[in-house]
């Protein structure tokens, strides 16, 4: 989808240069405004409405186009419009009375990272949420794990500590492999079964 850049120039010379620079890079859907003497705000609005402009930054646009300067439109496709603000830039813009086009972007804070990454606001300020409502200690405080919790060591020597915890058997013996199931395991060049 093609994302529309406007600049305004000192004068229309200058703006037919930029545009030179723009269909040399490759920029084909682009036009060029201003110059003309007997051309009113409403005019220039309609022309620019005509080429898919917003109303709204047409009629801050047309302003600049009675007062005598030139402007440049370029639908650049996706991933292309950084590259045609750079070659305008090069031409010395004036400002156009429209807010900048180029947006800072999401800003990411370590402290919230979940908000931050969906661009939510933080809903509140207590550090771990969490243990408020559920009555369960932090992961993130002390030394306290989930294997203390259901009374397993962290580390084990046995086979199936949760199997033998709770009681119930093991799905697979000792000697069988999960590849058994597609035949004789083949390890090295030699077959295992």
């Amino acid at each position: 989808m093609p994302e529309t850049v406007c600049r305004m120039f000192a004068t229309r010379a200058i703006a037919d240069a930029a545009a030179e620079e723009l269909r040399v890079n490759g920029f084909a859907n682009l036009h060029v405004f201003g110059g003309a003497a007997s051309a009113d705000a409403d005019g220039y609005t309609d022309q620019l409405c005509q080429v898919y402009v917003l109303k709204a930054s047409a009629q801050v646009l047309a302003r600049g186009l009675v007062a005598g300067r030139g402007l440049v439109v370029v639908h650049a496709q996706f991933g292309r419009a950084g590259f045609a603000m750079t070659l305008l830039g090069r031409h010395g813009p004036v400002d156009d009375g429209l807010p900048d086009q180029r947006s800072a972007g999401p800003r990411y804070d370590d402290a919230t990272p979940l908000s931050s990454t969906l661009q939510l606001p933080v809903l509140t300020s207590i550090a771990h949420p969490v243990e408020t409502f559920s009555s369960v200690p932090s992961v993130l405080r002390g030394r306290w794990t989930l294997s203390d919790a259901i009374n397993l060591g962290v580390r084990t020597e046995r086979r199936a500590p949760l199997s033998e915890s709770v009681g119930m058997p093991t799905l697979t013996s000792a000697g069988w492999h999960p590849t058994a199931v597609f035949g004789p395991l083949v390890v090295g060049g030699r077959s295992q079964a």
